[in-house]
């Protein structure tokens, strides 16, 4: 029942024209867990293990995003983030996820079938994080991290998700693990204050940002810039625009989705998924797939 997903993986390799350097990476450098679960996919689809490791690296080179963790004036911290991939076919392979062990919930996820790693992602009661790719740096330098045994975002991600469970130890894991790629890292904690945007090169932070530092006092909104540069498009300055209009009363995961992060353009034709998180507040979880249509006044979830 699984071929179905050869459609979809199958043109991957050729049109990010990966599949070379997912062929290395799998001869040289792949680990578990990962090498398993992507063997079991490859079983199940039909697919190549290089066709499917190709598909799992390309997050690092490819994605727009937007995330933003806000604090209420009851200090409840509210995360929000927009998943934004320029490849339609993977719309219908969103899945929301919780990872199990012991038959206890280790923590929640939204990410793809197919996918070994996790882009979004809560601990209860510990934090919340999402990625949003950061343009820098050269493929060169992608390349060269890859091949000294640094991790994809994606699976380092996981790893932090599945082993760590504070917001702080969280933090420093985010901070300094090695990576292949440049990254923004959005955190939200369930104390107030615990909200930060990690700039990441492949080695380390090169900026961290937190709430107490933000000129926006009560939140931090990060697409896919530096957040001391300008901004290359119109994201960031309209979701500034309705989160001052909302306000520290009245922002709540309902808001943040309605009257922030489902209007236009941080809403727009790339935007796959919405969630919204709360540490604090496990169960407020949610993801919904969405799909922009310009000619809808009102556009929303399918």
């Amino acid at each position: 029942g699984w071929m179905w997903l050869s459609n979809v993986y199958a043109p991957i390799e050729v049109y990010y024209g990966a599949l070379e350097v997912a062929t290395r990476y799998w001869d040289e450098h792949i680990m578990e867990p990962y090498k398993g679960e992507i063997e079991g996919i490859s079983k199940c689809t039909g697919l190549s293990v290089y066709n499917l490791t190709a598909a799992n690296l390309i997050y690092d080179i490819s994605a727009f995003c937007t995330s933003i963790v806000a604090q209420n004036t009851d200090g409840t911290l509210y995360h929000g983030r927009n998943l934004d991939y320029p490849i339609p076919p993977f719309r219908p392979l969103i899945i929301q996820a919780e990872f199990v062990k012991d038959n206890k919930r280790v923590f929640m996820s939204t990410t793809y079938v197919g996918f070994v790693g996790i882009l979004t992602g809560q601990v209860s009661y510990g934090y919340t994080l999402s990625a949003d790719q950061r343009f820098n740096g050269s493929l060169m330098e992608n390349l060269e991290a890859m091949h000294q045994d640094n991790l994809p975002v994606t699976w380092m991600m996981r790893n932090v998700l599945t082993n760590i469970t504070e917001y702080k130890p969280a933090i420093e894991q985010l901070a300094n693990t090695p990576i292949q790629a440049p990254i923004y890292i959005i955190v939200g904690g369930v104390n107030e204050g615990e909200g930060i945007v990690i700039t990441r090169n492949q080695t380390g932070a090169v900026d961290m940002w937190d709430l107490s530092e933000s000129e926006y006092d009560w939140y931090v909104v990060e697409t896919n810039f530096d957040h001391w540069e300008p901004a290359g498009d119109n994201r960031r300055a309209t979701a500034v625009e309705q989160m001052n209009s909302i306000g520290p009363d009245k922002i709540n995961n309902i808001t943040l989705r309605n009257d922030v992060e489902l209007v236009y353009p941080v809403f727009n034709n790339k935007t796959q998924y919405n969630t919204q998180m709360s540490a604090k507040y496990p169960d407020m979880y949610n993801t919904i797939v969405v799909d922009y249509k310009p000619s809808t006044t009102t556009p929303g979830p399918n």
